[in-house]
Protein backbone atom coordinates (compact mmCIF):
# COMPACT_ATOMS: atom_id res chain seq x y z
CA UNK A 1 0.00 0.00 0.00
CA UNK A 2 1.38 3.40 -0.85
CA UNK A 3 1.85 6.04 1.91
CA UNK A 4 0.96 9.69 1.08
CA UNK A 5 3.59 12.12 0.94
CA UNK A 6 3.89 14.13 4.27
CA UNK A 7 2.81 17.40 2.54
CA UNK A 8 -0.23 15.85 1.18
CA UNK A 9 -1.24 15.17 4.60
CA UNK A 10 -0.19 18.38 6.11
CA UNK A 11 -2.36 20.14 3.32
CA UNK A 12 -5.01 17.69 3.92
CA UNK A 13 -5.21 18.68 7.64
CA UNK A 14 -4.60 22.32 7.14
CA UNK A 15 -8.02 21.84 4.37
CA UNK A 16 -9.90 19.75 6.91
CA UNK A 17 -9.64 21.87 9.87
CA UNK A 18 -10.34 25.05 7.85
CA UNK A 19 -13.46 23.68 6.56
CA UNK A 20 -14.49 22.54 10.45
CA UNK A 21 -13.63 26.29 11.51
CA UNK A 22 -15.99 27.75 8.66
CA UNK A 23 -18.52 25.27 9.18
CA UNK A 24 -18.55 26.21 12.54
CA UNK A 25 -19.07 29.65 11.96
CA UNK A 26 -21.99 29.15 9.69
CA UNK A 27 -23.55 27.19 12.17
CA UNK A 28 -23.22 29.48 14.85
CA UNK A 29 -24.52 32.38 12.50
CA UNK A 30 -27.46 30.31 11.72
CA UNK A 31 -28.59 29.33 15.23
CA UNK A 32 -28.17 32.73 16.14
CA UNK A 33 -30.90 33.60 13.40
CA UNK A 34 -33.09 31.20 14.54
CA UNK A 35 -32.49 31.56 18.37
CA UNK A 36 -32.90 35.55 18.15
CA UNK A 37 -35.00 36.61 15.21
CA UNK A 38 -36.96 33.71 14.39
CA UNK A 39 -37.51 32.63 18.18
CA UNK A 40 -37.18 28.76 16.63
CA UNK A 41 -35.48 27.31 20.08
CA UNK A 42 -36.91 23.51 19.16
CA UNK A 43 -34.63 24.22 15.91
CA UNK A 44 -31.77 25.73 17.76
CA UNK A 45 -31.59 22.77 20.24
CA UNK A 46 -29.93 20.07 16.94
CA UNK A 47 -27.94 22.87 15.81
CA UNK A 48 -26.53 23.49 19.41
CA UNK A 49 -25.24 19.99 19.93
CA UNK A 50 -23.85 19.34 16.25
CA UNK A 51 -21.82 23.05 16.92
CA UNK A 52 -20.54 21.23 20.37
CA UNK A 53 -19.33 17.84 18.36
CA UNK A 54 -17.56 20.15 15.53
CA UNK A 55 -15.98 22.09 18.67
CA UNK A 56 -14.86 18.59 20.21
CA UNK A 57 -14.06 17.40 16.70
CA UNK A 58 -11.58 20.83 15.97
CA UNK A 59 -9.88 19.81 19.23
CA UNK A 60 -9.30 16.26 19.02
CA UNK A 61 -7.92 17.19 15.10
CA UNK A 62 -5.75 19.29 17.00
CA UNK A 63 -3.90 16.50 18.48
CA UNK A 64 -3.64 14.31 15.74
CA UNK A 65 -1.59 16.76 13.80
CA UNK A 66 0.81 15.59 10.85
CA UNK A 67 4.23 16.21 11.71
CA UNK A 68 6.24 18.35 9.57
Amino acid sequence: MNQPEPNELIKRYRMTRFLMVIVLAVQLFVLAAYYFKEKQTVLAFPMIVNSLFLALALTHLRHIKPRD
